[in-house]
Formats: C-alpha cells, sequence, structure tokens
C-alpha cells in the first residue's frame, strides 16, 4: 500500500506540474482543466488511503 501511495502522489504531483507550466506558458485553462482535476483528485487519495476500511471476511 505504500508503494501505492507514493506512485498516486507523484502522478498527481506531476500532472500538476504540467498543468502549470502550460498556464505559464500561456495556453488557455480550459486545456488543462482536467489535468488539474486529475492531478488534485489523485493527490487526495494518496492521502485517503489510510483511512480506506477493509471488510474481514
Amino acid at each position: 500500500m505504500k508503494r501505492t501511495k507514493y506512485i498516486l502522489l507523484f502522478i498527481g504531483t506531476a500532472g500538476l506540474t504540467a498543468a502549470s507550466i502550460g498556464l505559464v506558458n500561456g495556453d488557455a485553462f480550459s486545456d488543462h482543466l482536467m489535468t488539474i482535476v486529475c492531478g488534485a483528485s489523485l493527490i487526495f487519495g494518496s492521502f485517503q488511503i489510510k483511512n480506506q476500511k477493509t471488510i474481514k471476511s
């Protein structure tokens, strides 16, 4: 689980960084809207993994 958390965190950070660079370069906000949303949700998900409830069978 720890490896998955770091992978989500890295991909989300890379996505937000790419969107930020694109916006600084003068691209339209609508071109990077999905990248920002997906990157933010991946970072949020990486912090919510520890709160995941498991079902004992």
